[in-house]
């Protein structure tokens, strides 16, 4: 039994240091989720940010262009007083001073902020990931500790009905293990557990003995059943 105390307590440890990176992990994706959705609120205010700049300097361009003299549109000014274009160029000149408060780093801070949202979706995937990792882990050491204490229950119950026979020729005896639904599982029983039916370790109670020294197994009793002579025979 300090066999088995130590090896379950090992497991313990080792289970219980994986269900805190777990939950770390957890955390990690929560903190991660806040900055992407965060990322994400800045990112659609500098769109719209940037989208209205975009337009204001297209309408800006338009009407500089409108006010310009390009070589192929000489013809087009050459009636047109000189004062009239000096309106029309000081008219220009306001309104393009309307756009001087535009963040000319909009674009640069829109991108900034789409690499920095990028580089956290990717961070949220690998903590997924580890999640993932760590939850196989975790149900692997479930089932190697469940593995080793039916090995251990296993062995430890061959032994004990092996010496109860030479003791009691006629009798019968075995270990079995209890759970906490006050059912009884002998060593083939726990063996037959198949993967998706098996036990949680969890839920054992502890080990008991069923004996029967007539050999019948109708007539099978458990420890406190039996009398203080045939107590101190199976001690």
């Amino acid at each position: 039994t300090d066999v088995i105390d130590r090896i379950i307590n090992n497991l313990d440890r080792e289970l219980k240091s994986k269900q805190k990176e777990l939950e770390q992990a957890k955390n990690s994706d929560k903190d991660v989720d806040e900055r992407i959705n965060e990322e994400k609120r800045n990112t659609d205010k500098y769109e719209v940010k940037l989208r209205n700049a975009q337009n204001k300097l297209d309408e800006s361009t338009k009407r500089q262009n409108d006010i310009g003299v390009p070589p192929d549109g000489l013809d087009k000014y050459k009636d047109i007083p000189t004062k009239q274009l000096q309106r029309d160029l000081d008219r220009a000149i306001i309104e393009l001073k309307k756009y001087a408060h535009v963040n000319k780093k909009a674009l640069d801070q829109f991108l900034q902020f789409s690499d920095e949202r990028d580089k956290l979706t990717n961070r949220k995937g690998e903590i997924d990931e580890a999640h993932r990792h760590i939850v196989d882990l975790i149900e692997s050491l479930d089932n190697k500790r469940f593995e080793t204490i039916q090995f251990t229950f296993k062995q430890v119950s061959l032994y004990f009905t092996e010496v109860f026979k030479r003791l009691v020729p006629e009798g019968s005896a075995h270990l079995v293990i209890k759970k906490g639904d006050n059912e009884d599982y002998d060593s083939e029983q726990v063996a037959s557990q198949s993967q998706g039916q098996q036990m949680s370790v969890d839920e054992f109670t502890g080990v008991g003995i069923k004996v029967s020294f007539s050999g019948r197994t109708n007539e099978m009793r458990d420890m406190q059943q039996l009398s203080g002579g045939q107590k101190s025979l199976v001690a």
